[in-house]
């Protein structure tokens, strides 16, 4: 019986060699002979939909070529309704002309610093100079030069280090970057000098600004002793934080900073620790060094005064 089976297939192949018996058999190989044959409903759906997707593809391309590109989100706050708008614009249009373009970059870099700190880091001829003091400088904030002059002399490359726990765990510990107190003439003029470079690269038309007041501290610091520098530093920061706290006023301004010089390079001011005076003489605190023989410095050299340093007595033994 099988055998019989095997030869009507053979002989139903010769026929028609496009199928075969269980094939032709079968109803859906009726429908291709007879040319009714179509595809299960269900896959004809997803050729559908995968047209309809690709055709929604091509045209939300089409549409984004067409559509401007998104402006930064605005504050929705009103400024016309501050009230020292009207002021403000007044007194910004008696300004300089270089004053008032600085004005409005640091306005305009205020909505994205990080990203204009990064653009700056990454142009050619950028000078050297601390990333976070390169923000200050984009933000219009008075420049560290403590800091700066830290990154002078420093040599670390990462201050990020990572320490395991366990397989799972780690932990990033940030060191503090390598500082380096300004205590000297010498000091200041590095670090003020990498800062008008710097200066210079971001808002050009500060460089006359930073080359005056570098011209007018140098003179400052040839007029006053060594011994009391640190007076003319600590000025120079109160001078560059009040420009840096006032837009309207620049370096190059020194009428303005009058008060400032009473304060800390006069024997009379209500700065910190001011010299004290009797007698018409400058009378300062006692050498504690000197009273231990320990003292390396000259009596005009030492900031302190070479004398003993028990209570009110201040002889010279």
């Amino acid at each position: 019986m099988l055998d019989e089976i095997n030869v009507n297939r053979e002989h139903a192949q010769s026929r028609d060699p496009s199928g075969t018996l269980d094939d032709r058999c079968s109803p859906s190989a009726g429908a291709r002979q007879n040319g009714e044959f179509s595809e299960p409903e269900e896959s004809t759906k997803q050729r559908r939909k995968g047209k309809g997707r690709q055709a929604q593809s091509e045209e939300s391309e089409d549409q984004e070529d067409d559509l401007p590109v998104p402006k930064q989100k605005r504050s929705s706050v009103n400024e016309s309704l501050f009230p020292w708008r009207h002021t403000a614009n007044v007194l910004q249009e008696t300004l300089p002309a270089d004053l008032q373009t600085i004005l409005a970059l640091l306005e305009d870099w205020a909505n994205d610093p990080t990203f204009v700190v990064r653009k700056i880091l990454l142009s050619p001829g950028c000078p050297d100079f601390p990333p976070d003091q390169w923000a200050n400088i984009v933000k219009g904030l008075a420049v560290n030069l403590d800091k700066v002059l830290g990154a002078h002399y420093s040599t670390e490359v990462n201050t990020k280090h990572s320490h395991d726990i366990g397989d799972l765990f780690q932990i990033a510990v940030k060191l503090p970057k390598q500082t380096k107190a300004i205590k000297s003439h010498g000091d200041w003029v590095i670090a003020f000098g990498k800062t008008i470079q710097a200066t210079s690269f971001a808002l050009p038309q500060r460089t006359s600004e930073y080359s005056a007041w570098l011209s007018y501290m140098s003179q400052l610091f040839a007029s006053v002793r060594p011994t009391f520098h640190d007076c003319v530093i600590d000025f120079d920061k109160a001078v560059r934080l009040r420009a840096a706290n006032q837009k309207h006023i620049c370096l190059s301004d020194f009428a303005q900073f009058k008060d400032l010089q009473t304060i800390y390079l006069t024997s009379y001011s209500m700065g910190p620790n001011p010299p004290e005076r009797t007698g018409g003489k400058v009378r300062r605190d006692p050498c504690h060094r000197w009273n231990r023989g320990t003292c390396d410095k000259s009596t005009s050299e030492c900031k302190y005064q070479h004398c003993c340093d028990r209570r009110n007595c201040r002889g010279s033994h």
